[in-house]
Protein backbone atom coordinates (compact mmCIF):
# COMPACT_ATOMS: atom_id res chain seq x y z
CA UNK A 1 0.00 0.00 0.00
CA UNK A 2 3.18 2.24 0.13
CA UNK A 3 2.93 3.32 -3.36
CA UNK A 4 -1.00 3.78 -3.63
CA UNK A 5 -0.65 6.03 -0.36
CA UNK A 6 1.24 8.27 -2.85
CA UNK A 7 -2.18 8.56 -5.06
CA UNK A 8 -4.44 11.03 -4.41
CA UNK A 9 -7.21 9.14 -6.15
CA UNK A 10 -6.56 6.41 -4.39
CA UNK A 11 -6.45 8.00 -0.92
CA UNK A 12 -10.03 10.09 -2.23
CA UNK A 13 -11.42 6.82 -2.61
CA UNK A 14 -10.22 4.87 0.23
CA UNK A 15 -11.26 7.75 2.71
CA UNK A 16 -14.11 8.27 1.32
CA UNK A 17 -15.36 4.14 1.61
CA UNK A 18 -13.59 4.01 5.41
CA UNK A 19 -15.72 6.91 6.26
CA UNK A 20 -18.94 5.63 5.04
CA UNK A 21 -18.26 2.41 6.35
CA UNK A 22 -18.85 0.02 3.31
CA UNK A 23 -15.08 -1.10 3.89
CA UNK A 24 -11.97 -0.40 6.32
CA UNK A 25 -8.72 0.67 6.82
CA UNK A 26 -7.86 -2.70 7.95
CA UNK A 27 -9.42 -4.26 4.85
CA UNK A 28 -7.46 -2.27 2.30
CA UNK A 29 -4.20 -2.37 4.51
CA UNK A 30 -4.41 -6.26 3.51
CA UNK A 31 -3.00 -6.92 0.39
CA UNK A 32 -4.63 -10.07 -0.93
CA UNK A 33 -7.94 -8.47 0.27
CA UNK A 34 -10.62 -8.37 -2.06
CA UNK A 35 -11.56 -4.69 -1.19
CA UNK A 36 -7.47 -3.40 -1.93
CA UNK A 37 -8.00 -5.56 -4.91
CA UNK A 38 -11.63 -3.80 -5.44
CA UNK A 39 -9.76 -0.70 -4.50
CA UNK A 40 -6.67 -1.23 -6.93
CA UNK A 41 -8.73 -1.76 -9.90
CA UNK A 42 -10.89 1.66 -9.34
CA UNK A 43 -8.01 3.65 -8.29
CA UNK A 44 -5.75 2.30 -11.12
CA UNK A 45 -7.35 -0.07 -13.29
CA UNK A 46 -10.87 1.52 -14.21
CA UNK A 47 -10.90 2.63 -17.94
CA UNK A 48 -13.93 5.15 -16.68
CA UNK A 49 -11.41 6.66 -13.76
CA UNK A 50 -14.34 7.60 -11.51
CA UNK A 51 -13.49 9.90 -8.79
CA UNK A 52 -14.81 9.87 -5.27
CA UNK A 53 -16.70 12.90 -5.75
CA UNK A 54 -18.48 10.93 -8.09
CA UNK A 55 -21.79 9.93 -6.75
CA UNK A 56 -21.51 6.52 -7.61
CA UNK A 57 -18.39 5.76 -7.05
CA UNK A 58 -19.20 3.55 -3.99
CA UNK A 59 -21.21 1.36 -6.55
CA UNK A 60 -18.90 0.72 -8.98
CA UNK A 61 -16.41 -0.26 -5.84
CA UNK A 62 -19.19 -2.37 -4.55
CA UNK A 63 -19.74 -4.05 -7.99
CA UNK A 64 -15.83 -4.56 -8.30
CA UNK A 65 -15.58 -6.30 -4.37
CA UNK A 66 -18.33 -9.14 -6.22
CA UNK A 67 -16.36 -9.64 -8.86
CA UNK A 68 -12.73 -9.72 -6.42
CA UNK A 69 -14.45 -11.26 -3.37
CA UNK A 70 -16.02 -14.21 -5.51
CA UNK A 71 -13.91 -15.97 -7.63
CA UNK A 72 -12.65 -13.26 -10.17
CA UNK A 73 -14.89 -15.16 -12.75
CA UNK A 74 -13.76 -14.75 -16.52
CA UNK A 75 -17.22 -15.04 -17.79
CA UNK A 76 -18.12 -12.10 -16.02
CA UNK A 77 -14.83 -9.92 -17.76
CA UNK A 78 -16.37 -11.47 -21.13
CA UNK A 79 -19.70 -9.91 -20.38
CA UNK A 80 -18.43 -6.83 -19.65
CA UNK A 81 -17.96 -6.49 -15.98
CA UNK A 82 -15.52 -4.31 -15.15
CA UNK A 83 -15.32 -2.84 -18.02
CA UNK A 84 -14.25 0.91 -18.99
CA UNK A 85 -17.98 1.62 -19.66
CA UNK A 86 -20.76 2.78 -16.86
CA UNK A 87 -21.80 0.00 -15.00
CA UNK A 88 -25.17 0.21 -15.91
CA UNK A 89 -23.64 -1.03 -19.90
CA UNK A 90 -22.31 -4.49 -18.11
CA UNK A 91 -25.80 -5.65 -19.27
CA UNK A 92 -26.76 -8.14 -19.14
CA UNK A 93 -25.40 -8.65 -15.75
CA UNK A 94 -26.63 -5.35 -14.33
CA UNK A 95 -29.98 -3.88 -14.83
CA UNK A 96 -30.61 -0.21 -13.88
CA UNK A 97 -33.43 2.10 -12.68
CA UNK A 98 -35.69 3.03 -15.54
CA UNK A 99 -35.63 6.44 -14.32
CA UNK A 100 -31.93 7.36 -13.61
CA UNK A 101 -30.61 5.02 -15.77
CA UNK A 102 -27.85 5.22 -13.07
CA UNK A 103 -28.55 3.12 -10.03
CA UNK A 104 -28.30 -0.16 -10.02
CA UNK A 105 -30.94 -2.83 -8.98
CA UNK A 106 -30.44 -5.46 -10.75
CA UNK A 107 -27.84 -8.08 -10.59
CA UNK A 108 -28.48 -11.29 -12.85
CA UNK A 109 -25.33 -13.29 -11.98
CA UNK A 110 -26.74 -17.08 -12.32
CA UNK A 111 -24.06 -19.68 -13.62
CA UNK A 112 -21.17 -16.69 -13.68
CA UNK A 113 -18.85 -19.25 -11.55
CA UNK A 114 -19.35 -17.12 -8.26
CA UNK A 115 -17.22 -19.11 -5.31
CA UNK A 116 -17.60 -17.99 -1.65
CA UNK A 117 -18.87 -15.88 0.70
CA UNK A 118 -21.04 -12.56 -0.60
CA UNK A 119 -18.77 -9.56 0.18
CA UNK A 120 -20.49 -7.42 2.86
CA UNK A 121 -20.57 -4.61 0.88
CA UNK A 122 -23.51 -5.83 -0.92
CA UNK A 123 -25.56 -4.36 1.85
CA UNK A 124 -24.54 -0.91 0.55
CA UNK A 125 -26.26 -1.61 -2.85
CA UNK A 126 -29.47 -0.21 -1.07
CA UNK A 127 -31.77 -0.30 -4.13
CA UNK A 128 -31.38 -3.83 -5.63
CA UNK A 129 -34.58 -5.26 -5.73
CA UNK A 130 -34.02 -8.32 -7.82
CA UNK A 131 -30.63 -10.66 -7.25
CA UNK A 132 -30.34 -13.92 -9.39
CA UNK A 133 -27.24 -15.83 -8.27
CA UNK A 134 -28.45 -19.43 -9.00
CA UNK A 135 -25.86 -22.32 -10.38
CA UNK A 136 -23.06 -20.59 -8.20
CA UNK A 137 -21.39 -21.75 -5.61
CA UNK A 138 -22.03 -19.35 -2.94
CA UNK A 139 -22.74 -18.79 1.19
CA UNK A 140 -23.53 -16.14 3.52
CA UNK A 141 -26.31 -13.81 3.53
CA UNK A 142 -27.63 -10.34 2.21
CA UNK A 143 -29.18 -8.71 5.45
CA UNK A 144 -31.01 -5.61 3.59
Amino acid sequence: EDQALQDDRYLSLRYKFVRSGVSTGAEFYDELSYQRKSLCWLAFGDRLAVEASDPFAMQRYILATIYYGLGEPQRMLNEGWLSGQFECEWTPLVGCDSRTDSTVTRLALSGTGLTGELPKEMEFLTDIDYIDFSVNKLSGNLTN
